[in-house]
């Protein structure tokens, strides 16, 4: 109303679905080696404004003792020789994550290994700088009940709000404050 000046009669918001799985697609088992379950999981491709950087420096400021599992476009980085990819596994290494040991990145991953790896996540991070209408990962998480760990950004307040969901809220450019969640 504020933007378009208009009347409030005049528009609707339709909110995102809390899944993006049709019905009736395949619900088969996969399975990676991630050591197990109970890891850490931050479904986000490696773009800049997801913010794998404060991701890095948090987990290991928090001093968590499980894996970091990484899925979502490039995550899979370790051996790519893509600028974003080289300055990741340089701020990984900073952090002290290692490749295997305490880090591990998929790529992309079909749904139902998603939701594989979503139920088996002792929980989800989120650490995004920006978001266009909220996040897929979030709302299943919640939907799920797995914890999750939200940037704490007005997009992703108005998202948990509708949908009445409970996360911890970090400032996604503070390491520290991701670790002391």
């Amino acid at each position: 109303v504020q933007i378009f000046k208009c009347e409030p009669g005049r528009l609707n918001v339709i909110p995102l679905s809390g899944q993006h799985v049709r019905e009736g697609e395949s619900t088969r088992k996969t399975s990676f080696a991630v050591g197990g379950s109970g890891y850490l999981l931050c479904p986000a491709n490696t773009t800049p404004h997801k913010n794998h950087e404060v991701l890095f420096a948090g987990v290991a400021a928090a001093g968590i003792e499980r894996l970091l599992v990484l899925t979502g476009g490039e995550t899979d980085f370790w051996t790519s020789k893509g600028l974003r990819a080289i300055a990741l596994r340089r701020r990984a290494r900073e952090a002290g994550l290692s490749w295997g040991r305490s880090l591990v990145g998929l790529g992309y991953v079909d749904d139902a290994a998603y939701f594989d790896l979503l139920d088996g996540a002792w929980a989800l991070v989120m650490p995004t700088l920006a978001e266009g209408g909220g996040s897929f990962p979030v709302l299943e998480a919640m939907l799920r009940g797995v914890p999750t760990v939200v940037s704490d950004i007005p997009v992703m307040r108005e998202m948990v709000e509708r949908v009445g969901g409970s996360v911890l809220w970090f400032d996604p450019r503070d390491p520290n404050a991701l670790a002391s969640q």
